[in-house]
């Protein structure tokens, strides 16, 4: 029963159009709860949970230990989310005997403050450093140009097509978390990369996929493909902060605030559902106006 259960909860996500590896880390976060229950409470059946054993689970997972290490609260927090999720869909498909999901409670996070994010001059000197006259360079500089332009998400720019792009309204198309899809432009210095990538270059690695950025092989770029050629231009500029394509999202967000932009543009632009999830980066801002009051402050030079 339980192994029918992980089944039907796995197509039940697919229904829903969840991504692949969305699916599979929240089968196998309720695969680790069932095996607890078996092995520790003796349970075959869901329907003999009940909310002791999952308070049990819980302080079991406070204490379990990965590569030495107890798990983080962001971990556990995510664990016990797909659990949420898991149980809703069980009572929907009336294979509970008792609603369980507000029996898990998530613990609180606060999300880490951004230290060291390369500056703005940094960001520039990378893109700049792009051979744009190689086939490879100008797929390259233009998919980090809009990475950068567009503070969108490693997958998001991988899974992108060439009909998400609009270059009559300088727009592009992302198909972001959950499915959801939302609409942001470009800005006007990334279009003519854009159009010398698809006019001259693109066709050379292409063939008949219709992803905008694939591989030299045709086939889509992996995150740790992406990931290993930022670090190469990294390198070459001899930038030694920490860059991946997520850098590259908070970049986007710090420096659009630093500049002025409203926070909810910027949510919108990055596509969060929360305005929570977006005031992280006011954190960031309020650490460079606490080194700026302190370097020009003229009373910080007389005391």
């Amino acid at each position: 029963m339980l192994e029918i259960a992980v089944h039907q909860f796995a197509e039940s996500l697919k229904g829903a159009d969840y991504a692949h590896t969305t699916i599979r880390d929240y089968c196998d976060n309720v695969k680790d709860l069932l095996r607890y229950l078996a092995n520790e409470e003796y349970l075959s059946d869901i329907k003999d949970i009940r909310e002791e054993h999952l308070r049990s689970y819980q302080l079991y997972l406070k204490d379990k230990l990965h590569k030495g290490r107890k798990l983080s609260r962001k971990t556990i927090r995510t664990k016990l989310g797909a659990l949420r999720c898991f149980f809703k869909q069980m009572l929907e498909a009336n294979h509970l005997r008792v609603a369980l999901e507000p029996c898990i409670r998530l613990p609180k996070t606060q999300e880490p403050i951004l230290h060291n994010l390369p500056t703005v001059d940094e960001v520039c000197e990378l893109l700049d450093s792009i051979d744009t006259e190689t086939v490879l360079g100008s797929r390259d500089r233009t998919m980090l140009e809009i990475l950068y332009a567009t503070g969108m998400r490693s997958l998001e720019l991988r899974t992108l097509t060439l009909d998400s792009i609009d270059l009559t309204e300088n727009v592009v198309r992302v198909n972001g978390k959950g499915r959801k899809f939302r609409v942001v432009p470009l800005g006007e210095w990334v279009i003519p990369f854009v159009r010398d990538y698809l006019e001259h270059y693109r066709h050379e690695i292409a063939g008949n996929s219709p992803l905008l950025f694939p591989s030299k092989n045709g086939r889509m770029i992996t995150k740790a493909n992406l990931g290993d050629l930022i670090k190469k231009y990294a390198d070459k500029v001899n930038v030694t902060k920490r860059i991946t394509p997520h850098t590259f999202r908070h970049c986007c967000a710090t420096h659009l605030l630093d500049s002025g932009a409203d926070l909810r543009m910027i949510q919108r632009l990055l596509g969060h559902a929360d305005i929570k999830s977006t005031q992280r980066y006011l954190n960031t801002l309020t650490n460079h106006l606490q080194v700026a009051h302190l370097k020009y402050h003229p009373r910080q030079e007389r005391c």
